[in-house]
């Protein structure tokens, strides 16, 4: 037994006819007749006397009537019901550089879903300094941004760690070395994120105090296409540890870059003194709950 079968009881009830219930449901009358035949079936009686007259209800019919009734109203005060309360939720946006969300999916889910009593939660991805300039300029309350960050500007609970790493085509001669110093990148071809990442900083500071400008023959928008470029052997790329270890072990080599700078760090992230909302607060105090701190 379903709603529907309910429904399809209480039209014929309503038109006290098969050919007009039918009609108004928008089914056939073969449709219809089975429904009813399925749901006597289970009831194991006859909710309707069929004569010449038309259709009238049997004695169980005129009791099931009233509990059909009663179920129906339930249903449909519940949908509205839940569809008010859902009206009420506050939609909140939550940043994320990209990455983070590939790395800490679960955790970050897990938030969302402890919260949803209370609000919406969507999460949006941005280049690294595209998530700071969002929560700078409002359009966003909370990030989960990578550093290093300026603390005059933001207010910073420090999360996670991972490594960048190069990404390295075994043909070229750098993929002999599971780690490599910064004077080994001198008249390498780089593929590297755009500007608007933190790595992009780290790496031409790390090469200017070296003493030499690094060549980045490309900057790509996203990592698979740096990762693509390596295979392609276009040159040697940057990328995130957990991001390269899945690559291709046969065809590259992840090498690890023998500086403490060269580091990939997650930090929940508000706009300095700014008074968070209460759904910011309570997402924040979820985040800090299910990432692992380390």
């Amino acid at each position: 037994m379903d709603t529907k079968q309910l429904k399809h009881f209480l039209s014929i009830c309503d038109n006290k006819s098969i050919t007009q219930a039918a009609e108004n449901l928008y089914i056939s009358q073969q449709g219809l007749a089975t429904s009813i035949i399925r749901l006597e079936n289970e009831l194991k009686c006859s909710l309707f006397i069929r004569n010449t007259k038309g259709i009238t209800l049997t004695k169980e019919g005129s009791y099931f009537r009233l509990q059909a009734e009663k179920i129906i109203a339930i249903l449909n005060e519940s949908i509205k019901n839940i569809s008010q309360e859902n009206s009420k939720k506050t939609d909140f946006v939550l940043g994320c550089a990209y990455g983070v969300v590939a790395e800490y999916a679960n955790d970050l889910f897990e938030s969302t879903e402890e919260t949803s009593h209370v609000m919406n939660v969507s999460i949006k991805e941005f280049p690294d300094k595209l998530c700071e300039a969002a929560i700078l300029d409002n359009d966003i309350e909370l990030g989960l941004c990578i550093g290093p960050l300026d603390k005059r500007r933001f207010d910073c609970h420090f999360l996670i760690q991972r490594r960048f790493c190069f990404v390295v085509h075994r043909s070229n001669p750098l993929s002999k070395f599971d780690k490599i110093d910064i004077g080994q990148l001198r008249n390498e071809k780089i593929i590297m994120m755009k500007p608007d990442f933190k790595v992009h900083n780290i790496l031409s500071s790390l090469c200017k105090s070296a003493g030499f400008t690094p060549c980045f023959s490309f900057e790509a928008g996203e990592i698979a296409l740096v990762h693509s470029l390596v295979n392609n052997k276009h040159g040697i790329g940057v990328s995130v540890s957990f991001l390269a270890k899945d690559l291709n072990k046969d065809e590259i080599k992840v090498v690890d870059l023998d500086e403490k700078a060269f580091l990939w760090s997650v930090y929940l992230v508000h706009k300095k003194n700014h008074t968070l909302s209460k759904e910011a607060q309570l997402l924040k105090t979820s985040l800090l709950k299910h990432i692992p701190l380390e």
